[in-house]
């Protein structure tokens, strides 16, 4: 690896926790604003569907993130056979619905819970939310301090991704299951 392409990474890397910071935030503000209209907390976990997937950028965070904990490679590994939710939820859920990898979580993940905007397929604004979350709330009526613009954020996403990848990648970042086995390929602890 040349010293640029570990500067483009490195580089690529501190970009991407200042996004995850400035999701945090803006997630902390909205939890604020909404008070008990936002239901989200340790072990509710009605978003953390199976398969989902991350960028190339976003599985080497992670990858960073866990290769970095021996203890927890070979936790991740026992909750991925053991399955508690039985396929029904992310391979990263404990059996009381708590995430193995909260604190390196995908915005994907920090994003769930609070109202979201996306453009719809005629290019209105459309929102939506957990339904857990602002029961009885027109979401229409909330400030836009309170709705994360998905758009965005998945706009952000994919330029700090195409960073790490160099200027020389034109296709979209391939797709990784959070799964240890994807993430890792090939460890022994596995």
């Amino acid at each position: 690896m040349t010293d640029r392409a570990v500067t483009d990474r490195d580089q690529a890397l501190a970009n991407y926790r200042n996004l995850l910071a400035k999701v945090d935030a803006t997630f902390a503000e909205v939890r604020a604003k909404a008070g008990p209209a936002m239901r989200c907390g340790a072990g509710c976990h009605t978003c953390c569907a199976p398969g989902l997937t991350v960028n190339a950028l976003e599985a080497e965070h992670l990858r960073d993130f866990i290769g970095a904990r021996p203890a927890l490679v070979a936790a991740l590994a026992a909750l991925d056979q053991a399955d508690p939710h039985g396929g029904t939820r992310c391979k990263f859920l404990d059996a009381a619905g708590r995430c193995a990898v909260y604190e390196a979580r995908p915005i994907v993940c920090r994003s769930h819970g609070a109202p979201l905007e996306v453009k719809g397929p005629s290019g209105d604004k459309q929102k939506y939310v957990c339904p857990l979350n602002f029961e009885g709330v027109d979401l229409d009526g909330l400030p836009a301090g309170q709705v994360v613009n998905l758009d965005l954020l998945n706009t952000l996403l994919t330029l700090i991704d195409s960073q790490l990848r160099g200027a020389s990648a034109k296709s979209a970042s391939p797709r990784t299951p959070l799964r240890i086995a994807a993430l890792l390929p090939g460890r022994q602890s596995l």
